[in-house]
């Protein structure tokens, strides 16, 4: 049961991951150069601490906790630092950070349990 949570969590994590990515290139790509210029360093801030979560995310494909932790923390201080009017994207980023530490949760136990 276990071993299923796992790895439930770990490919729905993945697969999310790849997606928001993917989104967040297209992004980049779609910002014509010039209006690089009119970014205040605020936004520069918030866009490198996006970047973080997503190479975060990408790193918990190898190292699920540290990977999931960094995401997770980079998403915090990125809600800190750029003010919205609503969250729900946020909340939505989290879930792969969330969804992470599930799997390095359930591999733990499971490792602890063979193990004891």
């Amino acid at each position: 049961m276990l071993t299923a949570i796992g790895m439930f969590a770990r490919w729905t994590a993945r697969a999310i991951t790849v997606v928001i990515a993917g989104v967040f290139v297209v992004f980049l790509a779609g910002e014509p150069a010039g209006s690089l210029r009119a970014i205040n360093f605020r936004e520069w801030v918030g866009m490198f601490l996006l970047l973080a979560v997503i190479a975060a995310m990408l790193a918990a494909w190898r190292w699920e906790l540290l990977g999931a932790l960094v995401s997770l923390g980079a998403l915090a201080s990125f809600a800190l630092v750029i003010h919205m009017r609503g969250y729900d994207v946020l909340i939505g980023l989290a879930i792969p950070g969330a969804l992470f530490l599930i799997d390095w949760e359930m591999r733990r136990l499971k490792w602890k349990h063979v193990h004891h």
